[in-house]
């Protein structure tokens, strides 16, 4: 890669030499290691509802950048699914939507759904939490859930 299209930053950190590049592939260490500021979290659905945390911020403040729902076997009647950010240890049923609407799962199997998010997604800090909760009947269920989040701060 050309010079003009990536920054090298050197400098000395407290394990000695310290080399960062930062280019179109984002920011790499000497080892070539990527730095990310997303994480995916994953959560399987499943005919047996349980409301339950799926993350928990240990570091930073994020927000839910992208949620996606792969589902092979449709739920039953009036099945739906949301996605919460709770608040240190506050139970899932009150924590905060982050989708515009919830994710139906009844539809022909299998299917994706790929629901749009609030406008102003909640900062996650740390020692709070994203989970998620059924609604309806999940006889039968199965797929996936992912949530993907992105560091702000």
């Amino acid at each position: 890669m050309s010079i003009e299209r990536s920054v090298i930053i050197r400098g000395t950190g407290p394990v000695g030499a310290t080399i960062l590049t930062l280019d179109e592939d984002g920011m790499k260490d000497s080892s070539n290691r990527i730095f990310s500021a997303f994480q995916h979290v994953e959560a399987q659905l499943l005919a047996t509802p349980v409301a339950n945390y799926i993350w928990r911020c240990r570091f930073g403040v994020w927000v839910v950048e992208y949620v996606n729902a792969l589902v092979r076997v449709t739920g039953s009647t009036g099945c739906t699914c949301d996605v919460l950010v709770c608040q240190q240890v506050e139970a899932v049923a009150s924590g905060v939507t982050q989708l515009g609407a919830v994710m139906d799962l009844e539809e022909t199997a299998p299917f994706q759904a790929t629901p749009a998010l609030i406008a102003s997604p909640t900062e996650i800090y740390p020692g709070d939490s994203v989970a998620f909760n059924y609604g309806g009947t999940a006889t039968g269920l199965i797929g996936l859930l992912t949530v993907l989040l992105k560091r702000i701060k």
